[in-house]
């Protein structure tokens, strides 16, 4: 099987070294556990927190095979900004997003996001670096003047790759989700807390999507 990778040097800039992702599509070995995805999102690796004072730089990516849901309805939910808080609200976070405004090739948006007890507002730009019949790309990044002043998040960068796959005569659609970013955490906790949590939010992420794109 052909696997493509659209990405071959996304680089997320600002952010440390081990932050960075080279390399975006399906991640190696994902076909062969077929069986383990397939509606059930995983970790592709556990999410990794470092702390510096209260901020805490905190990387997630996981993924899943779906059949529940068409490739073309999982991009409608991902392109469908206005509609965020319907379909991104679960029990461990929700998402609100409002547009600001809208170009032909960025769209940029105010975030609120809720991970109790924290409630978090910033700006992002979204865009679209690919979107054909089989692969869906979309591309988050907080904005250059929210980045400099907001005191709760900044280096806000989000990647949500989709591919459509024909595996043994069957169409799977693969979803996968990365995250990067710092976030101030004025509560007492562990790394391995803002681990723990941070992958439990994108593993839901990805269910979210799941049950939205099969409910349009």
């Amino acid at each position: 099987m052909k696997t493509r990778f659209i990405f071959t040097a996304l680089i997320f800039l600002a952010l440390p070294v081990f932050a960075q992702i080279e390399q975006a599509g399906i991640a190696p070995g994902a076909t062969g556990r077929l069986a383990d995805l397939l509606n059930k999102p995983a970790v592709v690796k556990p999410a990794t927190a470092t702390s510096q004072r209260n901020w805490y730089t905190t990387e997630m990516d996981a993924h899943v095979f779906t059949d529940q849901a068409s490739f073309r309805q999982i991009v409608e939910v991902l392109r469908d900004i206005e509609n965020t808080e319907k379909h991104f609200t679960g029990k461990n976070a929700r998402l609100r997003a409002s547009v600001v405004s809208r170009g032909n090739n960025e769209t940029i948006a105010d975030f609120t996001s809720v991970t109790p007890p924290l409630t978090r507002h910033y700006q992002v730009s979204v865009k679209i670096p690919a979107n054909t019949d089989t692969v869906f790309v979309s591309e988050t990044r907080q904005t250059p003047d929210d980045n400099e002043t907001n005191r709760g998040m900044r280096n806000f960068s989000s990647l949500r790759y989709v591919e459509e796959l024909t595996i043994d005569g069957k169409k799977y659609t693969y979803i996968r989700a990365f995250n990067v970013n710092d976030v101030y955490i004025p509560l007492p906790v562990t790394r391995s807390t803002v681990e723990r949590n941070s992958d439990a939010v994108n593993l839901e992420t990805l269910q979210l999507i799941i049950e939205a794109a099969r409910n349009r």
